[in-house]
């Protein structure tokens, strides 16, 4: 009976995406206990089973002990034969009463997010059906009601025909994880409405739009309208630095409608993108929604992941691949977090159509009717849900997924929406993949100008971002870099100090913030932990923080790295502080200063910051204790206004060198080998015994090498195959210098 989600539908009876915004007297009860039952496969017996076990929700249904575990990166879990799923679909039922007092008012079952599919059903009578795991849907399920006691059954599949473009890299778990709810509201209410900015010299513009006319209260003026302009005197600008907000209240038929205002303006000029007309850069990270608890995140969890973010210089977040918590981007607008929020579309596992990876099907889906109506559907939800978030900086169309058509028709769709803000899609760089409309000299399709407006890429080398340094028509961004897994980071300045040297980089994010890991009995578990197939081992195990948020060694190095205030040296008493804030000074912040002789702290100093304007520098000098013949180095810390240090600076001052007494060196030669002084030295030239004392246990050697990091995984096979773990040296001359 239930066959809709191998079907080529991304959704029944939904009710249109609107904004999403916080009704201040909302009508609402939270569903959060349902009677569950988990099947194996699919049985049309299974729509009027009566299931005992009580679970909550949100939840994935694999952290509850259902179903397995499986990590998987690329290859789908299933067999690829699109659109079919030629695989056993498991399927939870979940089941829970609602209780009707009166419908003089419209009920509204709201899902925020399901893994994969869901059919809903009330009074066992269908409702609709919805696919786009990361979204939220709304139904109106009012005429399925009777006043006292009434059933909502839902069923969940574990997989659906748009399951080929949920292929993210991530633990793959199934279930309802998010909130399940059913809003009251008046039968004539106010669907959406959609707010714009503009700034004009000094001066904020607001346009306001609504779906019905209503009264809309902003900067203490009241308009009664479904089109309304306000204008703000010596706005108080929007941005990370200084997340300046302004609330703004509506009311229709009851309802109190309470939302916050940013105003900032997104502008690219030649290659380089600018915020209220600074050159900005995201110091970025890519976030997956992952917990202790799976998919499921609480605000809690959300305002803990911010805090850390900000304590840590990092100021942008790269939704990757799906579109977040709905809570997320109004978070970001408080704390001030840009967001270059991602539509859920992955397709990357399309590339082992043969079975191997090969670049040549890697815009087969892109390129094909198949899955197009989905792609744009994706896109469009995305935007219509956050497109009023002033955090949301860029949209971009999805991750991994080949170049064709149907982006282009996304792209387009979007700025039929939104015509504000940029677009990205790193999948415009064919590389080696096959695009019939060819590529340029640095590998973006010849024809996404017109439907992208920045370029990307994903872990270039440094030698190709110099080759496009200042020869790219609009900007470049790095939508993933510096791949944190292990002992990690450490190439994270060369590519700093290469996107500082120019606008045309707007910055980048790293791969990625959090580990991804199940915890169980005191322990991390990650891919093959669970026996499961296909699976890429420890390769979740890549991020900056734990999945309990315990904050990894290399965090640091970023958080210095990323820091906007930074110290130079010009000579031993000479430095320059600069400020690389784009929209504030360092008034609130303070620097330290002091100087340290074989280890001992001395000299403590502080440094007058205060007036240091945005993107500009201040020089300054410094008393200093000559110490000639000890080591001795010069120390900042800049500290914010809560004593947190924000970055700290080291340079050498005193540097003593070792004298060496020169001695007469007697060389003999014996076969192979040499002795020098009593030291003997092996053809490898390698000191092995003194004074016919052997001093190792076997002779030293010299190789090439060095212990394998989590990172190396592909490059120590190639190390391998030309034997660098074997290589020997051979000392064929002797040079001596003549005294």
């Amino acid at each position: 009976m239930l066959d809709l989600h191998l079907k080529n539908i991304v959704s029944l009876n939904n009710l249109k995406q609107s904004n999403y915004f916080h009704i201040e007297n909302e009508d609402v009860t939270y569903l959060k206990k349902f009677r569950f039952a988990y099947f194996n496969f699919y049985e049309d017996e299974i729509l009027e089973y009566e299931p005992e076990v009580i679970i909550d929700v949100p939840s994935n249904w694999q952290m509850l002990g259902y179903d397995n575990h499986q990590y998987t990166n690329i290859k789908y879990p299933f067999p690829l034969n699109p659109p079919y799923i030629d695989k056993d679909n498991p399927c939870g039922l979940y089941v829970c009463n609602y209780q009707v007092v009166d419908l003089k008012k419209k009920h509204y079952l709201n899902v925020d997010g399901a893994d994969s599919c869901l059919y809903l059903f009330v009074n066992h009578q269908f409702v609709g059906y919805q696919t786009i795991s990361h979204s939220n849907n709304a139904y109106d399920i009012t005429p399925f009601l009777q006043i006292g006691d009434n059933e909502i059954r839902m069923i969940v599949f574990k997989w659906n025909y748009y399951s080929y473009f949920e292929d993210q890299d991530k633990f793959r778990m199934s279930g309802i994880f998010g909130d399940v709810y059913v809003s009251r509201r008046p039968k004539n209410h106010l669907e959406s409405f959609k707010i714009k900015t503009d700034i004009k010299n000094k001066d904020g513009i607001l346009y306001f739009e609504s779906s019905k006319k209503c009264s809309v209260t902003f900067n203490g003026i009241t308009t009664s309208s479904n089109k309304a302009r306000f204008v703000v005197k010596d706005v108080k600008l929007w941005s990370a630095e200084s997340p300046n907000l302004y609330d703004l209240s509506i009311s229709y038929n009851g309802e109190i409608i309470k939302e916050v205002v940013g105003f900032r303006k997104i502008t690219i000029k030649k290659n380089v993108l600018l915020l209220n007309n600074k050159p900005i850069k995201f110091k970025g990270v890519n976030r997956h929604s992952s917990t202790v608890n799976g998919y499921v995140e609480t605000i809690e969890d959300l305002i803990k992941d911010i805090k850390i973010l900000k304590s840590c210089n990092i100021n942008a977040i790269r939704t990757s691949h799906y579109p977040p918590h709905k809570e997320l981007a109004y978070l970001c607008d408080k704390y001030g977090i840009y967001l270059l929020e991602e539509a859920d579309v992955e397709c990357h596992g399309v590339v082992f159509k043969d079975g191997y990876y090969n670049n040549d099907y890697y815009n087969h889906f892109a390129n094909s009717t198949m899955f197009e109506k989905g792609i744009v559907l994706r896109n469009k939800k995305m935007v219509q849900r956050d497109i009023n978030r002033p955090s949301v900086i860029m949209w971009s169309l999805g991750n991994e997924s080949g170049w064709g058509k149907a982006f282009i028709k996304a792209s387009l769709a979007i700025k039929e929406l939104d015509n504000t803000r940029p677009i990205h899609y790193e999948r415009t760089w064919l590389g080696d993949s096959i695009y019939d409309k060819g590529q340029d000299q640095y590998g973006f399709a010849n024809d996404c100008k017109d439907y992208v407006d920045v370029y990307s890429r994903m872990y270039p080398e440094i030698a190709y971002m110099k080759q496009i340094k200042n020869k790219l028509d609009k900007p470049f961004i790095l939508c993933e870099y510096s791949h944190a897994m292990g002992n990690s980071c450490g190439d994270l300045q060369d590519y700093d100090d290469l996107i500082e040297s120019s606008n045309c980089y707007c910055g980048g994010f790293i791969w990625e913030l959090i580990n991804h890991s199940i915890y169980k009995d005191g322990k991390y578990l990650y891919g093959g932990d669970f026996n499961e197939f296909p699976q890429d081992s420890n390769f979740c195990m890549d991020g900056l923080i734990g999945i309990d948020r315990q904050l990894f060694p290399e965090i640091e190095d970023v958080k210095n790295i990323f820091s906007r205030v930074k110290i130079k040296q010009i000579d031993k008493t000479h430095y320059q502080i600069d400020n690389r804030f784009c929209f504030i000074s360092l008034d609130d912040y303070k620097c330290n200063c002091f100087q340290e002789i074989d280890g001992k702290a001395i000299n403590m100093q502080e440094i007058d910051i205060k007036d240091i304007k945005p993107l500009s520098s201040r020089k300054f000098e410094i008393s200093v204790i000559d110490e000639s013949k000890l080591s001795s180095t010069i120390n900042f810390d800049v500290l914010d206004k809560d004593n947190n240090i924000v970055s700290h600076s080291n340079f050498i001052i005193n540097n003593p060198k070792y004298e060496f007494k020169d001695v007469d060196v007697k060389v003999n030669q014996i076969g192979y080998q040499y002795e020098i002084n009593g030291f003997k030295i092996n053809h490898y030239g390698m000191i092995y015994d003194y004074n016919n004392k052997m001093l190792f246990k076997e002779p030293a050697r010299f190789i090439l090498n060095r212990a394998y990091i989590d990172n190396d995984m592909y490059e120590k096979n190639r190390w391998n195959t030309i034997d660098l773990n074997n290589i020997n040296f051979f000392v064929h001359k002797q040079y001596i210098k003549d005294n």
